[in-house]
């Protein structure tokens, strides 16, 4: 016990170290901002794999985990996402589908699919789109006021979701453990070709503690982009409460490349590569 003290008290120094890095990186596409995001991702993948002799700490492995998909003109992929949550080993999630006033036929579809599985899947409708509010923050609102559930996740309306996505990702919970970061891989639009495996900064794993704390995000529009601050907003509580954040060593979700991506105008190859692929399926 004395020895995974020690251990856990030299990865809170580590991950102080990288969070910094991260929060404090100097914005844009230069080559020292590359280097210092480079060494963060690093040290983070070197964290995590170390947490993974911690995951007998706490019994997180069945809390009740709440998933949420915002959905905008996205029939064709809604239903192919929900059946790879049902076809997970985990069972304890419920979905909670808000339809942002998608002009296509979403909304019938993600009704129809509550009522078919009332048991697993929740359907809001709003009448119009919400933009620039953050379509996530009626889901955390929902999400705090049912205190049943004990942990909060995204699964976007055109991403898949792999078996171990919540059970893999809650085995690495524990008391100095709260948030979980998923790695996710990009494909093309009919996932044949993967594109670059990632650590995701809106597709988190978050503790109702945390959650309670951080808040809300920002809306979207704003000068930061929303999953960014979110992110640095929850490594900053974690810094401040003596707790990791981590990152699964496992893929969690495949993610299709879409115009709608936040990173495509940030300069980097990731998004030289992102726009090259829309250009191509253009």
């Amino acid at each position: 016990m004395r020895l995974q003290t020690v251990t856990l008290e030299l990865l809170s120094r580590l991950f102080r170290v990288e969070a910094k890095f991260r929060l404090h990186r100097l914005a844009g596409a230069s080559v020292f901002a590359k280097a210092k995001d480079r060494l963060a991702h690093v040290m983070q993948r070197f964290i995590s794999l170390l947490m993974l002799a911690h995951r007998d700490m706490a019994a997180t492995e069945d809390l009740r985990t709440l998933v949420f998909m915002g959905t905008y003109n996205g029939k064709a992929w809604i239903e192919e996402a929900v059946r790879s949550l049902q076809a997970m080993e985990f069972t304890n999630w419920h979905l909670l589908i808000v339809d942002d006033g998608s002009e296509d036929l979403s909304p019938t579809l993600v009704r129809q699919l509550a009522n078919q599985h009332p048991e697993q899947i929740t359907a809001v409708c709003v009448g119009s789109n919400s933009r620039p509010v953050s379509n996530v923050n009626p889901a955390l609102d929902w999400f705090l006021e049912r205190p049943e559930f004990d942990a909060f996740c995204i699964l976007d309306q055109d991403d898949i979701a792999l078996p171990g996505m919540i059970s893999e990702s809650l085995r690495l919970m524990s008391p100095r453990v709260q948030v979980v970061r998923f790695k996710a891989t990009r494909f093309n639009a009919d996932l044949t070709q993967p594109i670059f495996t990632y650590a995701a900064y809106s597709q988190l794993l978050i503790r109702r503690a945390v959650i309670e704390r951080v808040g809300k995000r920002i809306d979207r529009g704003q000068s930061m982009p929303t999953d960014t601050d979110y992110l640095e907003r929850i490594e900053r509580d974690a810094m401040q409460n003596g707790q990791l954040v981590v990152l699964t060593h496992h893929v969690c979700q495949h993610m299709r490349v879409t115009g709608a991506n936040c990173s495509l105008n940030n300069g980097s190859k990731r998004a030289r590569r992102l726009q090259q692929w829309i250009t191509n399926a253009s």
